[in-house]
């Protein structure tokens, strides 16, 4: 089997059995060996060079060329150029460094339709022909170096089938590198080395450096068998300069040519990013709460120093109500927080019933405030009280409002709004004609006197079960529930029978509400 047959066989074992999309993406400062290193996906390189030496009659010349390096995605590098001819090269990531001791492993095919190094050395740049190669990497990055390594072939000659090849980059700072590189051609090893500077934010590079270096120094001729002039060495000796400048197509990635671990480092980016911002709205809600104590003890303060100002008791029931809506809505719920506001309000008892009285009838206010409102009247249970409950429960016009009003109501145990009532037990929403027939029936038995009328107590209210759970309260939407701190089992003249409905409990402070739907 030919020495290029057999190298085939092994690319092909590398490239099954290793390939993997993770990788570090960087430009190497390598010129004469191949590498592992590839650009971003649509980073590009754009590089000349020159290369001068001495031809056999000791004469100099000198040979440039030009090199476009594009990075289809973090895996794909394409180089394109000219050296004599049009040049072109292709190489792709079998593995990335994914582990402390795992280097990184591409493959590749340099110098078609024409070949550098022919042209560097004065020779037809198709005296060689198309150059196959497997390159390593591999970073020590507390030394601030990188290793490179790997093997060219040249399948069609047989001196170049295997050629491996050595390199050494050594970071000083400041933008400064040392490159040293080893190739074997010619059946010979050739050792080069290079000063690179990058500058102006690393998209500019400035090269020069010596290749075959021992070639420089020694007389013994190695001739290539392709050669037709026997006294004339292959490689010659030189000097390389060159310039190049790397940066990003366009202001930002193309998403065409964003890898899947460039989206993956995206996306943790900006997950670490939203983590930040939540723990920064904990942060703020937390203040939020202090700055709310801070404003109602501020309040309280000033309404303490001067009573009798009413708008300054106004001021403090919207304040209340305010933070009181705030607690309700808010997770987790905080019923000890409610109830410490609730009772504040209603320690003020008859010189806040005004402002209470006043937001539950005014229908541009929020609807939330309005029944929070109510329900602080029931809590405050006085004749005044009742008085302000009877006058809203006159005006409601809502669901809401009206089964608030007839809660407060039942508190209390009023019986002035009996016709009121009797007028909502038939009204067309169900839990308002429930609550109202609840009170009627608990006034009933505290009073003795007959309150529910005979058509009322024929009519079958249908109350969907899960408004009323076996062992819940009916809340609305502040949160009150229907009666004061008693349960009310239904009688023979209760609208709901024992096997249908439940008792219902009352609590004297509002749980977290639940709005009552039809």
């Amino acid at each position: 089997m030919r020495p290029s047959h057999k190298f085939f066989p092994l690319l092909l074992i590398f490239y099954l059995s290793a390939f993997d999309a993770h990788s570090l993406t960087r430009w190497s400062t390598t010129h004469i060996i191949p590498d592992a290193d590839f650009l971003e996906g649509g980073g590009f390189s754009l590089e000349g060079q020159i290369y001068l030496s001495k031809d056999s009659e000791e004469e100099f010349f000198y040979k440039p060329t030009a090199t476009l390096t594009l990075g289809l995605t973090e895996w794909v590098n394409i180089d394109a150029g000219y050296a004599g001819g049009f040049n072109l090269g292709l190489k792709a990531r079998v593995l990335g460094e994914t582990d402390t001791w795992v280097p990184s492993i591409a493959i590749g095919v340099r110098n078609i339709f024409s070949h550098k190094e022919a042209y560097y050395y004065d020779e037809s740049p198709d005296t060689l022909e198309n150059e196959l190669y497997l390159a390593l990497g591999k970073s020590i990055n507390t030394l601030k170096i990188r290793f490179h390594g790997g093997i060219l072939s040249i399948p069609g000659n047989k001196n170049e089938a295997i050629n491996p090849f050595l390199g050494v980059e050594k970071y000083f700072g400041r933008g400064m590198y040392l490159t040293i590189e080893a190739h074997r051609r010619d059946r010979v090893l050739r050792p080069s080395a290079f000063i690179n500077w990058r500058f102006l934010k690393n998209r500019f590079e400035l090269s020069a450096g010596a290749v075959d270096i021992s070639g420089m120094f020694s007389k013994k001729k190695t001739i290539d068998e392709s050669d037709d002039a026997p006294g004339n060495p292959f490689v010659k000796p030189g000097v390389w300069v060159g310039l190049k400048f790397q940066s990003v197509i366009g202001s930002r990635k193309n998403d065409g040519f964003i890898s899947l671990d460039e989206r993956l480092s995206y996306q943790n980016k900006k997950i670490e990013s939203l983590v930040k911002q939540v723990d920064s709205l904990k942060h703020v809600v937390n203040t939020g709460n202090n700055k709310l104590e801070n404003v109602n003890s501020a309040v309280t303060a000033i309404l303490d120093s001067s009573v009798d100002g009413q708008a300054q008791i106004d001021f403090l029931a919207l304040q209340k109500l305010v933070a009181l809506k705030a607690l309700y809505s808010q997770e987790p719920f905080e019923p000890e927080r409610a109830r410490s506001l609730i009772q504040e309000l209603v320690n003020y008892r008859g010189r806040v019933i005004p402002a209470l009285s006043k937001m539950a009838q005014d229908r541009k206010e929020d609807l939330k405030l309005r029944t929070l409102a109510t329900s602080i009247l029931g809590e405050i249970g006085t004749k005044a009280a009742a008085d302000a409950l009877i006058e809203v429960l006159a005006q409601a016009h809502t669901p809401e409002m009206k089964i608030e009003c007839l809660i407060g109501l039942g508190k209390i145990k009023e019986t002035r709004a009996v016709y009121l009532m009797q007028e909502l037990a038939n009204d067309p929403d169900d839990a308002v004609s429930y609550t109202a027939h609840e009170v009627l029936q608990k006034l009933e038995q505290e009073t003795g006197i007959s309150l529910i009328k005979a058509t009322d107590a024929e009519e079958v209210i249908s109350v969907p079960e899960n408004k009323i759970g076996a062992d819940s309260n009916v809340t609305t939407e502040s949160g009150s529930s229907a009666l004061s701190g008693e349960t009310i089992q239904a009688g023979k003249n209760s609208p709901v029978s024992d096997s249908s409905k439940t008792p219902v409990m009352i609590s004297p402070v509002p749980l977290k509400p639940d709005t009552i739907k039809r």
